[in-house]
């Protein structure tokens, strides 16, 4: 399927993605997507992730952080309006 995300933390995962036409994601981009279709809680996975070894920019998980609040308050006020 292609540019369908791929996820893989080795290079040459990433490198056979791209010769399938894949678009790579890393962890926070699999995550993030997760989020959006609320599958998970972006906070709570982050929560999780900052106790283990990851390392990842703090000020990109908080941007990462804030849109998806951002989301679920704009996805709360389209839910109010359709019941009301």
């Amino acid at each position: 399927m292609p540019n369908e995300p791929f996820a893989d933390g080795r290079a040459d995962g990433a490198e056979v993605a791209v010769q399938r036409n894949l678009t790579v994601i890393g962890t926070l981009g699999a995550l993030g997507a997760a989020a959006r279709h609320d599958w998970i809680d972006l906070e709570t996975a982050f929560d999780r992730l900052r106790k283990t070894t990851f390392r990842s920019p703090r000020r990109l998980m908080n941007s990462m952080l804030e849109e998806d609040r951002r989301r679920k308050q704009s996805q709360g006020r389209k839910r109010s309006s359709e019941e009301t």
